[in-house]
This record gives structure tokens, C-alpha cells and sequence, in this order.
């Protein structure tokens, strides 16, 4: 290697060894970078799941207490009464979690973007089974032992609403079940194409929108 010596008699590199130097790091940050975000997004990921395990936990409890009834959905106070009916197993008071994504703890899912542009709607990240719930009109969905199959039924989803950011319940006619709904109110697939779900046995799985696109009641319904 070609020594060099400064004034003082120690060596220094030329400028084209430094600008080689800068390029190998360059070219590392390049490729550590995405790296570094596919990880947080993995992370991301996982706390969600972690979420609606812990929602799913916190139901499967409410279920014991109540004959398998499901909490209900919307009632006279819209959808808060999902929240309320879940404070005794979850410790988490509705009124306060809207304001923060801290205090909505696992009802705000770190992916959700949409909440972030909304004051008072961090609670909302997972959309409601229209008909998994005690407070709807079709009598055989009101409680999990009238399910067939509750593990082929969503409970909770990753749910996107774009008008208000507040909650909302899918239903048939929801995207993607219906290609034709409104888009503003929609599953949302923020997990690398995938959305999280919540099912009625209380496990947790995903779906992509393939999985989902015009299965209409396929996953969300059972006839009696």
C-alpha cells in the first residue's frame, strides 16, 4: 500500500481511498436499511397479534360469565359498548383509551395510520363482526355455541374507516367481502399485505385480500 505522511509524520489517506471508504458504507446503509424496516414492520406485526390474542383472551372470559353470549356490538352508545362490556377483564377505562395510542393499549394497533390522523378514535384499530355479536337480530349468531365453525368466523379485524376514524362493523356488504362497498370503510391489509384477524374461537390468524375478495358471508356468517 502507498504510505503517505502528512507534516507531522503520521500517515493519510488519499482521496480516492476515502471516497472508496464512503462508498462501501453508503452501500451498506443500503442494504441494512430496508432490512431495519422489514423488522419493525415484522415487530409491528407481532404486537398486533399480541393485541387481539389479549382481546381474544379477555372475550373467552366475558363468554364463560355471560352463557356464551358475545359481547354486544353497538347498542344504544354506538360501538364504546364493545369497550365498556370489556372493562372488567381488561382494566381499560373506553373514555380514556380514545385519547391516545398509550392508553388504548391493545386496542390500537401499531400499523394503524389511519388513527393517528383522528383525536379520541385510538381505540377503533379492529373492526366488529356485524353478527357476532348479542345485540344482533339474527339469534343463532348471538352465541358461539350456535357456531358451527367459530374458528372459520372473523371476530375482529384489522379495519380501516377513512371518513371518521371511528368504529365500525363489517358485514357482507363490506370490502372486500363485497367488491362493490364502500371503500372507505374496509378491511385494511397493513401486516406486508396481510390484515390480522381475530376469530370467533379466539385465535388469531391472517388473511390476504385474495383470501377475503367476494367470500361475502363465507367468513364472517353461518347459517344456522
Amino acid at each position: 500500500m502507498d504510505k503517505r505522511l502528512n507534516i507531522k509524520g503520521g500517515m493519510f489517506f488519499s482521496l480516492v481511498e476515502l471516497l472508496v471508504v464512503i462508498s462501501i458504507i453508503a452501500l451498506l446503509t443500503s442494504l441494512l436499511l430496508p432490512m431495519l424496516s422489514k423488522a419493525k414492520d415484522t415487530a409491528r406485526g407481532i404486537a398486533c397479534k399480541n393485541n387481539l390474542l389479549q382481546i381474544g383472551t379477555a372475550t373467552a372470559i366475558y363468554l364463560v360469565d355471560w352463557s356464551d353470549y358475545f359481547p354486544s356490538n353497538w347498542g344504544s352508545v354506538g360501538p364504546d359498548i364493545f369497550y365498556d362490556n370489556l372493562e372488567p377483564y381488561t382494566a381499560i377505562n373506553t373514555a380514556q383509551a380514545k385519547n391516545s395510542a398509550a392508553s388504548a393499549k391493545i386496542y390500537y394497533c401499531p400499523s394503524d395510520v389511519c388513527r393517528t390522523k383522528f383525536t379520541g378514535k385510538f381505540i377503533y384499530s379492529y373492526a366488529m363482526n356485524y353478527y357476532a355479536a348479542s345485540d344482533c337480530e339474527f339469534l343463532h349468531m348471538r352465541r358461539t355455541i350456535n357456531l358451527k365453525d367459530p374458528s372459520n368466523v372473523i371476530f375482529r379485524l384489522d379495519g380501516i374507516n377513512a371518513e371518521n376514524g371511528g368504529g365500525f362493523r363489517f358485514s357482507v356488504n363490506t370490502v372486500p367481502f363485497s367488491p362493490s362497498g364502500n371503500p372507505s370503510y374496509a378491511v385494511e391489509y397493513r401486516h406486508g399485505k396481510f390484515a390480522n384477524s381475530l376469530m370467533c374461537d379466539m385465535h388469531v390468524t391472517q388473511y390476504a385480500l385474495t383470501d377475503l375478495y367476494g367470500t361475502y358471508a363465507n367468513y364472517i356468517y353461518q347459517y344456522p
